[in-house]
Formats: structure tokens, C-alpha cells, sequence
């Protein structure tokens, strides 16, 4: 039996699919929002989706979600801090030569550290609700 589903896929449509899937299926899901380009730990919170602020990957997986009929019941890992973006020293013709498919888009990095947090406030969600703490 699945006691929870662990969500930290980056891609868009797998991470609304999975959590949907989830939902769907009655199972608890726990699941993490954008970590790049954060710093701050102390800005790192653990809610429902529905109560997320700042995190642009947060809102369109929420407003995904919307559109399937899931308004609530999704707890996430997710940063109020502002993501720092772009880099100055990014080129355009660099980022473009990342792009395998889809659109281009510039890679926004990670501090090691965060998602280290966003991963030890999923396991301790995951722990309260396997024992219903």
C-alpha cells in the first residue's frame, strides 16, 4: 500500500500529473515547489498549495490544478523569498544552446543548501502523516 506520495519532479506536466493522479486516488501527497534561485531558509514554509505566495512554479501548478477541479488538499515545501533570476553574466546565446526541446529558457540555479531544507521539511511532513502527529 502507498502511504504518501513524495512529489519533487521539476518538469511542469509530470509534477501536475502526478499530483493529480494522487489527489484522485485519495492518497496524502507532499509535494515541492521552486527552490532555484532562492538563499534564504528562513523563508522556506510547509502548507497547502492553495495557501502558497511568491513561488511562480506554485501558481501555475496550482492554476493546473484549478482547471482539473483540485482547489485544495496538496501540502507543499515551498519559499517566500523572491527567486534571484538571472545572472548578469548569462548570454543568450549560451542559454539557447542548453534548450534540447521546448522553448529556451535561462537556467536559474540552486544553492546547495536549499533544496537540502525544502527535501528535510518533506521528510518531516511525510513522518507526521504516516504517524498522524
Amino acid at each position: 500500500d502507498i502511504d504518501v506520495v513524495v512529489d519533487a519532479i521539476d518538469g511542469l506536466n509530470s509534477k501536475v500529473n502526478l499530483i493529480f493522479g494522487a489527489v484522485t486516488m485519495g492518497l496524502p501527497v507532499v509535494s515541492s515547489m521552486g527552490a532555484a534561485g532562492k538563499m534564504d531558509i528562513s523563508m522556506i514554509k510547509t502548507g497547502d498549495l492553495s495557501e502558497t505566495c511568491v513561488c511562480p512554479l506554485a501558481r501555475v501548478v496550482r492554476q493546473r490544478l484549478h482547471r482539473r477541479g483540485v482547489y485544495e488538499g496538496v501540502t507543499c515545501v515551498y519559499s517566500i523569498e523572491k527567486a534571484l533570476n538571472k545572472l548578469p553574466y548569462q548570454q543568450k546565446d549560451a542559454v539557447d544552446a542548453l534548450a534540447t526541446h521546448g522553448r529556451s529558457r535561462p537556467p536559474i540555479g540552486t544553492i546547495p543548501w536549499v533544496p537540502g531544507v525544502f527535501g528535510l521539511n518533506m521528510a518531516a511532513e511525510v513522518i507526521k502523516i504516516i504517524t498522524r502527529i
